[in-house]
């Protein structure tokens, strides 16, 4: 009997400021929890991206995420935390 893979969230929504570190622009990120099965979306002015192996564009030194109209750089730092 295969085990169901285990899934977790965050407990409360919390909202991050800062200066971009390409961009140098002052951004803004809320986190939400989501239900199981839900997976990380980014969403963005403009549009949605969903955080998977195929939203991933080539970049030096950092991982690019785009859904073709927008692009969000160096989120590998948040999705792993």
């Amino acid at each position: 009997m295969s085990e169901e893979p285990r899934q977790t969230t965050i407990e409360r929504e919390f909202t991050l400021s800062g200066i971009g570190l390409h961009t140098g622009v002052t951004v803004e990120m809320k986190v939400e929890p989501a239900g199981a099965g839900a997976g990380i979306l980014l969403k963005c002015p403009g549009g949605e991206i969903n955080a998977v192996a195929g939203s991933a564009l080539e970049a030096a030194r950092n991982t690019s995420l785009t859904n073709g109209k927008i692009t969000v750089h160096t989120v590998e730092h948040v999705l792993s935390a």
